[in-house]
């Protein structure tokens, strides 16, 4: 099989068919798309819900938006992150020194997001030769009787499809940080460290671009009908999933999606394509009223636009220009064949 996040036919022939709940408190099972999957525990009013994210490697980069994507997906589903269990699979040649200090980055980063780790697993494998870290986070909903991600699907042909800040930050960083020595032959310093710190900026409230908190509590406060976080196989794969989600069609403009231009020369020199990468921070927002969502979000200081809207035909449609092109099945996350 290919690198990366499986194939859709691979998942839903090979895992989700596999998959039988036999309990009725699942409120929704695992599926395309789906951030999250949400429990109903009996005589509680609160659901809860609980994702996760693979990490492979401890880098800076590695840690900070790995856990960031996993509490990301809680957001994107309408629940506020709380606990978190940490999986580490080391190669033998890991050290203890190592490994002190990749459990102290998660921690600072769990601290930022206010999350708490509760407990996990470490050892070692012969097998490998790359850390693979697991993050598996759960939550409570923004609001009692709140969760996007049901299954009543509410979209209706016409909405807005809205996105937050800006594709594959993930990757600018990663690569400011363990490619200097070589982007240092095509491109001047101030102009690296300026990418770098586009990933890890902060909004005016002193949020973290790679956090989506601050648009998911203004969309779901604005009554939106669907989020869906831009994760593994990066937008095209993300519209792919929310349209398979909420089974309708998608038509969005190219040119609106929105990329640093840091971000572009960077793929250039890579040769990787920004529309296939994950892209931590950003998030997909489906609203009857996208221009007054868009104003709640810049009033907060999230950068947003309106890539296009959500069409009663299945097929999924981006346009440039005079250019019109129909989605296939997601391809394998650019970011994860380097």
């Amino acid at each position: 099989m290919r690198m990366g996040k499986l194939p859709e036919t691979i998942l839903k022939r090979s895992v989700l068919k596999q998959i039988r709940t036999e309990q009725n408190p699942i409120e929704k099972n695992a599926g395309v798309g789906c951030d999250a999957g949400i429990c109903v525990i009996h005589g509680n009013p609160q659901n809860i819900a609980a994702t996760n994210a693979v990490i492979e490697g401890t880098s800076h980069a590695d840690l900070y938006f790995g856990v960031y994507r996993a509490v990301n997906g809680l957001w994107a589903a309408g629940f506020v992150p709380k606990w978190m269990t940490v999986t580490l699979m080391l190669p033998e040649d890991f050290s203890e020194q190592q490994l002190r200090a990749c459990m102290k980055e998660l921690n600072e980063c769990c601290k930022e997001c206010q999350v708490e780790v509760i407990g996990g697993h470490t050892q070692t494998m012969a097998a490998l030769t790359t850390p693979l870290v697991n993050l598996h986070v759960m939550g409570k909903p923004y609001r009692v009787g709140f969760p996007l991600q049901s299954t009543h699907h509410k979209v209706q042909a016409g909405d807005a499809i809205v996105m937050s800040k800006y594709l594959a930050f993930d990757a600018t960083a990663k690569w400011t940080e363990e490619h200097a020595e070589e982007l240092e032959k095509r491109f001047y310093k101030r102009f690296l460290s300026e990418a770098n710190d586009l990933a890890y900026a902060k909004l005016e409230n002193g949020t973290p671009v790679a956090s989506v908190e601050i648009e998911a509590k203004v969309a779901m406060d604005a009554d939106v009908v669907a989020m869906h976080d831009i994760g593994q196989g990066g937008i095209f794969a993300a519209l792919w999933e929310l349209g398979e989600r909420e089974l309708c069609g998608i038509d969005v403009q190219l040119k609106l999606i929105p990329v640093c231009q840091e971000t572009i020369e960077l793929c250039e020199f890579f040769g990787k394509n920004p529309y296939h990468m994950k892209s931590c921070g950003a998030l997909l927002m489906v609203a009857h009223d996208g221009e007054a969502l868009i104003r709640e979000l810049k009033a907060v200081g999230v950068p947003a636009v309106i890539l296009g809207h959500v069409t009663e035909k299945k097929e999924k449609v981006i346009r440039n220009g005079e250019e019109i092109r129909y989605m296939d099945l997601p391809k394998a996350d650019e970011s994860e064949i380097f």
